[in-house]
């Protein structure tokens, strides 16, 4: 009788593993074909916006400028700038709306000109965030044309994303990115490029 317990309660740990680790590969799974679906919905995005997009001038923001920033809609989604990562040949449309920035990135809050505006990203659509490095350039093209070119001028770990916390009076541009398997951000601060 003692054997058959220990012998069942053996099979059922054996089962529970197997079990876990089938769930595990699902999630696996289910990872990178939502990465891989969204980094091709992002390249569909850029590809539509670049169609459409007037020619490309390189700018410099303009304090007291109009604080809207101008929105392309590309299937019902409005776009306010391209985000750039030359050294990484990555392009990403930028959102208008707060809401998805596992899909694309999302304008949080702020704007080009007053060097308030702040997008958030997921690591996903950014697998070399751990590859940034401070001087590396960014750009950011509007949907009037207009290209500001930046620099990384830190990189911060935060366990959080509040306003708080991403506001900066030192940074043109502020992107974070959530790191997928735990509840950090990276914090880019860029400074615009003379």
């Amino acid at each position: 009788m003692k054997k058959s317990k220990k012998f069942s309660l053996r099979n059922l740990c054996i089962i529970a593993g197997c079990g876990l680790i089938v769930g595990a590969l699902v999630l696996l799974i289910f990872n990178v074909a939502s990465r891989s679906a969204y980094t091709a919905c992002c390249e569909e995005y850029v590809s539509a916006i670049g169609k459409i997009l007037p020619p490309v001038q390189n700018s410099v923001p303009r304090p007291g400028q109009n604080n809207t920033l101008p929105a392309m809609e590309v299937d019902g989604v409005d776009f306010v700038a391209l985000l750039e990562f030359p050294a990484f040949q990555t392009t990403l449309p930028v959102c208008d709306d707060w809401g998805a920035p596992e899909k694309y990135p999302c304008r949080f809050t702020g704007n080009i000109h007053e060097s308030t505006l702040i997008i958030g990203v997921s690591e996903p659509l950014l697998p070399f965030t751990e590859e940034l490095y401070v001087g590396d350039s960014v750009t950011l093209t509007d949907m009037t044309g207009n290209r500001f070119t930046y620099r990384i001028q830190s990189i911060e770990i935060s366990d959080n994303a509040r306003k708080d916390t991403l506001q900066s009076t030192d940074a043109a541009l502020t992107v974070f990115i959530k790191h997928s398997l735990s509840s950090r951000y990276t914090i880019l601060r860029l400074e615009t490029a003379a």
